[in-house]
């Protein structure tokens, strides 16, 4: 499976395209209605594309874990609505019975809060089915949602499921760095030209969201 920053915006197309699809065998798969998939739908499509390198998800764990209270704020996130992939995994999420890692967060605000996705990649589901790697490509996308929970307007922390404390709690660090500059490197990461031609891509990119290079040995050694 392509896995890497300059393929997001296809792999987003194609989330948002099966979402949209009565069709497709992902509605048996998964528990959501009809509703809630053109809603995740219409989130992914005016979603800000965001990939975080593995020291900076490192840093958002380990930061997130030492937080007392996961306190969100939406006037902190980055975009209103947005996908972030956490390269290297952040937290677990159980799916179909299983324990699967958590490689990418959404969010984009709903009438009751801010609605957050868990997504996990197509390659661990397609393990869980007993199905080889790409089996399924036809009719599942890269990224899986896994579990979707609204955050209301009125609660200032996180619930006290210790899964969703781990990866709201890492997504809150994530954001507070992302708005340092003196910690991060932001850089813009395009599709190539073929790529954007074959899906009639328009102009987007994926901001890529690393640390500075002397902090790496850093975050390395707190996560030792």
């Amino acid at each position: 499976m392509r896995w890497n920053p300059c393929h997001l915006p296809s792999i987003r197309q194609q989330m948002a395209h099966l979402m949209n699809d009565p069709a497709t065998p992902l509605y048996a798969l998964l528990p959501e209605d009809r509703v809630e998939f053109a809603s995740l739908a219409h989130q992914l499509s005016a979603a800000d594309l965001y990939w975080l390198t593995p020291a900076m998800t490192d840093l958002s764990m380990s930061s997130g874990q030492k937080l007392p209270d996961v306190r969100w704020v939406e006037s902190n996130s980055p975009s209103p609505h947005g996908l972030a992939v956490f390269d290297g995994g952040v937290g677990a999420v159980e799916f179909g019975g299983s324990q699967l890692p958590v490689d990418a967060l959404s969010w984009g605000p709903s009438p009751k809060g801010l609605r957050l996705w868990q997504w996990v990649r197509r390659d661990w589901v397609e393990a869980m089915l007993g199905l080889g790697e790409g089996q399924a490509a036809t009719w599942m996308p890269s990224l899986i949602p896994a579990q979707g929970n609204t955050l209301p307007v009125s609660c200032e922390t996180t619930p006290t499921d210790k899964a969703l404390r781990t990866v709201v709690a890492a997504l809150v660090s994530a954001w507070t760095i992302m708005g340092q500059p003196h910690l991060v490197d932001r850089s813009q990461v395009y599709p190539d030209g073929e790529e954007r031609r074959a899906l009639a891509l328009v102009e987007e990119s994926v901001t890529l969201v690393d640390l500075h290079d002397r902090l790496v040995p850093q975050v390395r050694h707190a996560r030792s």
